[in-house]
């Protein structure tokens, strides 16, 4: 992933959020690191995920009830299909289980 930072930079990030131990911890650092519209932007994302990995409906459908953009739910379909199956697995697991 290459953004404005460094590759190291966000490794950094990735070893700081393992070393959370608590959702206590975690939303502390999360309130920190990141602004309320990022902490929104990743929730959409998770909420979009969720519904495409339902496969009940379609994009449009996703996008109607998010009220977002077809563009986000076609970079979220996208974006799954490049993905490792364990990955995917995981996902399904947890974000399926959460109904």
């Amino acid at each position: 992933m290459k953004s404005c930072g460094k590759e190291e930079d966000w490794e950094l990030f990735i070893k700081l959020c393992m070393q959370l131990k608590t959702k206590k911890q975690h939303l502390e650092f999360f309130d920190f690191f990141l602004t309320a519209e990022e902490r929104s932007a990743l929730g959409l994302r998770i909420a979009l995920i969720k519904e495409l990995l339902q496969e009940q409906k379609t994009q449009r459908e996703i996008a109607a009830e998010l009220k977002t953009s077809i563009a986000k739910i076609t970079r979220g379909s996208n974006c799954l299909k490049t993905i490792s199956d364990g990955l995917k697995r995981f996902l399904k697991r947890y974000l399926l289980s959460l109904n």
